[in-house]
């Protein structure tokens, strides 16, 4: 087993601000903050100048992974703080009228192939949802929030046992975040 050193730098941009405390990241800019745990016992976090320092000791072949997967998450972060993602979704509805809304922090699906039941997908706090005739725009500064949210609502309005080229009815994501 070869143990290894791996160092690797995230630049910090002009009008967003990170402070780390321990393993505790927190970044805030221009359109809201995220604070997030980045804990291994083997990998440190620095601030340096303005860069992001992560560096781990001694590492084995699995925990080599870990160092670029901190590095992408950090970035994707302070991508986020200074523009939100944003996902798209498009409501289909061939043989039921799909009538969708926000109530108390919930997505509401009613009407869905005619069921009389509403269904019903819980919304995270830092994730706002806009809902226009028939598209539902999904913003967040945290792109996994944002991404979560848009498959749990895709997810959710799926018809199990019945054949897609049929009942087309749903929701879909039409755009992720990371397109243009």
């Amino acid at each position: 087993m070869v143990l290894k050193n791996i160092v690797l730098e995230v630049g910090i941009p002009e009008g967003v601000e990170v402070n780390i405390q321990g393993s505790l990241l927190n970044i805030k800019g221009k359109n809201g903050g995220i604070e997030r745990d980045f804990y291994h016992p083997k990998i440190s976090i620095q601030k340096l100048n303005n860069n992001i320092k992560i560096e781990g000791k001694k590492l084995n072949s699995r925990e080599r992974i870990v160092v670029p997967t901190f590095r992408s998450l950090i970035s994707n972060s302070i991508k986020g703080v200074t523009n939100p993602y944003v996902y798209k979704l498009k409501i289909c509805s061939g043989h039921f009228p799909i009538k969708v809304g926000m109530e108390n922090g919930k997505f509401v699906i009613r009407n869905l192939f005619g069921e009389k039941v509403p269904r019903i997908v819980n919304i995270p706090k830092n994730v706002k949802v806009n809902i226009s005739s028939n598209e539902v725009s999904i913003e967040s500064v945290d792109k996994e929030a944002a991404g979560q949210t848009a498959v749990k609502i895709e997810r959710s309005a799926i018809r199990p046992g019945f054949d897609k080229r049929v009942f087309q009815d749903g929701i879909y994501i039409i755009k992720k975040a990371d397109e243009e």
